[in-house]
């Protein structure tokens, strides 16, 4: 497993999802624990459009890659929707919002869409 070291005074950049990225430098505490010292904000948070992604679950790696696709082109919502035709009835939900969380880091996006439950066309 890949582990990133840091130093003490090294900088970070982290996101809350609220007020946007801020740059914070690492500082060591009495039994190494790591503590954040935000030091200023890097980028505030921007208004992104409504934009929903509606999707039939399809089998394997092509699902993984639709929610990670998504979510970088910006999509503020990811609907899996089932339809007559849909062979996948169950999703791993965890392992999809890891995904969004990934993808959302790996651009830069200081949001996450949020995943909704699936549902069908009808509701």
């Amino acid at each position: 497993r890949k582990v990133m070291r840091l130093v003490e005074g090294s900088e970070v950049k982290v996101f809350d999802g609220a007020s946007g990225e801020w740059w914070c430098r690492v500082e060591f505490t009495p039994g190494k624990r790591a503590v954040g010292v935000v030091t200023e904000q890097r980028r505030a948070m921007a208004v992104e459009a409504d934009v929903w992604l509606l999707f039939a679950p399809v089998k394997g790696g092509a699902l993984e890659t639709i929610v990670q696709k998504g979510t970088e082109l910006g999509a503020s919502r990811l609907v899996p929707v089932i339809t007559q035709r849909t062979e996948v009835r169950t999703m791993k939900r965890e392992r999809l919002q890891t995904i969004v969380l990934e993808a959302a880091e790996q651009c830069e996006r200081l949001t996450c869409p949020q995943l909704a439950v699936p549902t069908t066309l009808a509701e």
